[in-house]
């Protein structure tokens, strides 16, 4: 893409039972001048983030918590039909430092191929976060690899080309959550998409209060999305990978039996998902 004229780019923002820390990351959005709106996504809606809703800010409700991958593509179709040239995913409990969106742009716009960014993802401390890296099939596992090369981008914030979601798609609904960046970030390296990091672009992001809540659960929803993306995979990764990395975590949380339980029902989880449809197209 060349050029900066014109474009349009809506950001998208997934609530659930975080209202808080959603109007603070909705707040730093609309101090951005060169986005145009922003669509919220409240899953399981309680209500409380109508009062949000203004000439800059849609709001989409779902009763029911449909999770990350079926929430952010929710989102996703609502700026495409506002008409946006490239959407800005970014987790509720981050907030955008200045600048780094028209950073994001101009990365964007000074590269002709197809391309996902991301911002440099820090601690409110300034240290770093994992952005990106490279999954290593060998072990099911995620490498850090720093600036170096990588498969996959973390979607704790990411810019998503509209041409670029054309010719991959959305991400995968059969993921509840955890794994569906992953698995989104190895179809784009299949597909020839260049993954590209914007380092001097700066998102801070706090783990959220919804997140804590979840509990042992996030042992299970781990383990569905893993063998999830294993299973479509396939090779090393299913027969070595899979095996070794959910035969480990069961031997390490042998003295939690809720945990153990909760790895079992989500390796099972992952494998119904399996059989479901696949990833929606834009």
């Amino acid at each position: 893409m060349t050029g900066r004229q014109q474009i349009k780019v809506i950001a998208v923002v997934l609530n659930w039972r975080d209202t808080d820390a959603t109007m603070q990351c909705l707040d730093s959005l609309l101090r951005e001048k060169l986005l145009a709106s922003v669509v919220l996504v409240d899953n399981e809606s309680s209500g409380e983030l109508r009062s949000a809703v203004s000439d800059r800010v849609q709001l989409v409700e779902n009763p029911e918590n449909l999770g990350f991958a079926k929430g952010v593509n929710s989102g996703i179709h609502k700026a495409m039909t506002l008409g946006a040239d490239a959407v800005f995913v970014i987790n509720n409990d981050a907030t955008v430092r200045e600048g780094a969106l028209e950073k994001l742009i101009k990365a964007w716009v000074s590269t002709e191929e197809p391309v996902l960014l991301a911002p440099r993802v820090v601690n409110l401390d300034g240290t770093d976060q994992s952005t990106g890296g490279y999954f290593r099939a060998v072990d099911a596992s995620t490498r850090d690899l720093g600036n170096k090369y990588v498969n996959y981008l973390t979607w704790a914030c990411v810019l998503l080309p509209v041409a670029t979601i054309k010719i991959l798609g959305l991400l995968d609904e059969r993921f509840f959550m955890y794994w569906e960046d992953v698995d989104y970030g190895l179809r784009a390296s299949k597909a020839g998409v260049r993954m590209r990091l914007v380092d001097d672009a700066h998102v801070e992001h706090e783990r959220s209060k919804s997140h804590s809540r979840a509990g042992a659960k996030i042992e299970g929803y781990s383990a569905a999305g893993l063998t999830l993306l294993c299973l479509k995979r396939g090779g090393v990764a299913l027969f070595v990978g899979l095996p070794y990395r959910l035969i480990g975590r069961l031997l390490t949380r042998l003295g939690s039996p809720g945990r153990v339980r909760s790895i079992a029902r989500g390796f099972l989880a992952g494998c119904r998902a399996f059989r479901g449809k696949a990833a929606p197209s834009a």
